[in-house]
């Protein structure tokens, strides 16, 4: 048995560096593992949707994954009963209503809009018309949608989100322990030798997509939710292998970085501000020629 120690965990880039670094120690690794908390006083939504996708899939291959919730402080276990995961690898109750958007572990669509309308857009945190809700989760949707038909992952896809009220932030994550985007990009053009930065920058083209049946709609590109969150002044985040990408207000920006995950990450973060409402040009007679009306 290997112990594991997970320490403090964020969302900010050097956050997912060590998310990475975790599974780089444990996936080779022929070692049964215990993760430890006793080190850790603070738990993003990231890690959680991570650490639960990365026990299935050493489940999944075999090996025998312990979470110590014995060691989880008070504090940071209140909130892992109260998105789910305690009752998800074990018999406790939850999730419950507060400010976690639940963890799920999910192999295919069905239910994939509701869970985002009831749990993500439709709790009043952010303020939007119904139109716009419907528009952005279902481009939401398509991220999930990408992991069932594009991934390969065989445990699917994982999420959970968490509203962090002293920041104004909402976040939702969505974690896959596939191929990741370059390998189905370069799998795609039948060119090993293209770069992970080309290959992201080609599959979050608006129009592009590897797609080659029809079950699931959509490909990578982000259209209505870029757009969103301009407008919003929020950001989305993917990782995928070595590869970083950014968008946001400024634009998008594609990087390199040291550590390697098979799989993709996407991480949304949303602003709440209660002066701001969201609506659809078109959804009412004072639109005028802006996408979004703040």
């Amino acid at each position: 048995m290997e112990k594991i120690h997970v320490p403090r965990i964020n969302d900010d880039f050097e956050d997912f560096m060590t998310l990475f670094y975790i599974w780089d120690k444990v996936k080779n690794s022929n070692r049964d593992i215990e993760l430890d908390f006793g080190r850790c006083n603070f738990l993003r939504q990231n890690a959680v949707a991570f650490l639960g996708g990365m026990a299935r899939y050493l489940t999944f291959n075999d090996r025998n994954v312990t979470f110590n919730f014995e060691t989880v402080p008070t504090w940071v276990y209140t909130n892992l009963r109260q998105n789910g995961f305690v009752a998800t690898f074990t018999e406790d109750d939850g999730p419950w209503n507060g400010n976690s958007i639940p963890y799920i572990e999910t192999h295919n669509d069905e239910n994939i809009n509701t869970y985002l309308e009831n749990n993500w857009l439709g709790r009043g945190w952010v303020n939007i018309s119904d139109n716009l809700k419907h528009a952005i989760v279902g481009k939401v949707y398509e991220i999930f949608a990408n992991v069932y038909e594009h991934s390969d992952s065989p445990v699917g896809a994982f999420s959970c989100g968490q509203r962090f009220q002293n920041l104004n932030e909402l976040k939702l994550t969505v974690v896959d322990f596939g191929v990741g985007i370059p390998t189905k990009v370069k799998n795609y053009f039948n060119d090993l030798s293209l770069e992970t930065l080309w290959t992201l920058e080609w599959a979050f083209t608006e129009g592009n997509s590897t797609r080659t049946t029809q079950k699931y709609k959509g490909g990578l590109g982000l259209g209505i939710l870029k757009d969103f969150i301009v407008a919003n002044d929020g950001k989305l985040e993917v990782y995928s292998h070595n590869g970083y990408c950014l968008i946001d207000k400024n634009g998008s920006i594609f990087e390199e970085h040291d550590e390697y995950f098979d799989g993709t990450i996407v991480n949304i973060t949303l602003k709440c501000n209660e002066n701001y409402y969201y609506w659809l040009e078109g959804d009412n007679d004072d639109d005028d020629d802006d996408f979004f009306n703040i």
